[in-house]
């Protein structure tokens, strides 16, 4: 009888290990999967967010590209069609005064069209992908410089690593913003 009670004993002791070992098993597995489980979900959102990102960025550089064309085709043609017309008024003006004033006015003209040449350039996505970054910030402080507030210089060195086009563009949107608050502030 002795015999039977450890026998039963044993055996109830090694079924209840088997049992504890079961769920400890069961417990860890189940912890491992919410961990599997939270982190596809954590990778989920982040590309998600990412995607998002990207979505915005492309909606700003298309915006930015039709601003672009529209300076070009639109005010560009406009402004070349005043010259012209301003041109052809100081050819045929008899007056000195109104003589000086065309001229004036042609060499304002001029150099609104090229400072909208400019403008269009730094908005227009595929130039800046077909741009060094670094004659894309010499553009960004000419602009600045042409404020006659500031005096800029750029120096490069070396040779300029090449970044993928879109990286570019926002590296140089970047440099755009950083540009724009040092004449904020």
């Amino acid at each position: 009888m002795d015999e039977e009670i450890i026998v039963a004993l044993l055996s109830g002791t090694g079924l209840l290990i088997l049992l504890v070992g079961i769920i400890i098993i069961s417990v860890i597995r189940y912890n491992a999967r919410q961990r599997e489980h939270l982190l596809r979900i954590k990778t989920v959102e982040e590309a998600h967010h990412r995607e998002m990102l990207q979505a915005n960025i492309e909606v700003k550089e298309q915006t930015l590209q039709n601003i672009a064309h529209e300076i070009h085709d639109n005010v560009g043609q406009v402004l070349s069609l005043v010259k012209l017309n301003l041109n052809i008024a100081s050819q045929r003006a008899a007056d000195e005064q109104l003589l000086e004033k065309l001229t004036n006015s042609i060499s304002l003209t001029g150099k609104a069209i090229n400072d909208l040449r400019d403008l269009s350039k730094t908005f227009n996505t595929d130039y800046i992908k077909n741009q060094s970054l670094a004659d894309l910030c010499r553009l960004t402080l000419d602009q600045m410089k042409k404020t006659g507030t500031y005096q800029t210089s750029l120096k490069t060195t070396g040779v300029e690593k090449p970044l993928l086009p879109d990286h570019r563009a926002i590296v140089y949107r970047m440099v755009q913003e950083i540009t724009n608050n040092v004449m904020k502030h």
